[in-house]
C-alpha cells in the first residue's frame, strides 16, 4: 500500500506551476512595453511619457463647459428624443442651459 501524499510532495508541481506564470507575465509585460514604444516612436513622440494621452485637446471637454448654450441645447433635445432624460430633467437643464448658469 502506497504511503499517503502530503502536501510537501505537491510543493514541486506548485512551485513549477507558480514559476512558468511569473515568467509568462513577464514576457507579455517586455512585449507590451516593446509596443507602445515603437508606437510613440512611430508617432514621433517621447517613448518615456507615450502613456499621457494628449491626442484630445482639452477645449473638446463638455465637462470644462466650453460647450455652447446652442450645443447645450442640441444635445438636450437629443436626449429628450431617445428618452434618456425625464421630461422635468428636460425642463430643468434646458432652462439651466439658458440661464448660463452651464451644463
Amino acid at each position: 500500500m502506497p504511503a499517503a501524499r502530503t502536501a510537501y510532495d505537491y510543493f514541486p508541481i506548485v512551485f513549477s506551476v507558480a514559476a512558468v506564470i511569473v515568467a509568462v507575465s513577464i514576457v507579455i509585460a517586455i512585449i507590451l512595453v516593446a509596443r507602445q514604444h515603437r508606437s510613440a516612436r512611430s508617432a514621433d513622440r517621447e517613448p518615456m511619457l507615450s502613456y499621457l494621452d494628449t491626442s484630445a485637446p482639452a477645449h473638446a471637454s463638455t465637462q470644462l463647459g466650453a460647450e455652447s448654450t446652442e450645443e447645450r441645447l442640441r444635445e438636450l433635445d437629443e436626449l429628450d428624443h431617445r428618452r434618456a432624460i425625464s421630461p422635468e430633467e428636460y425642463v430643468r437643464a434646458r432652462s439651466k442651459a439658458l440661464d448660463g448658469n452651464g451644463a
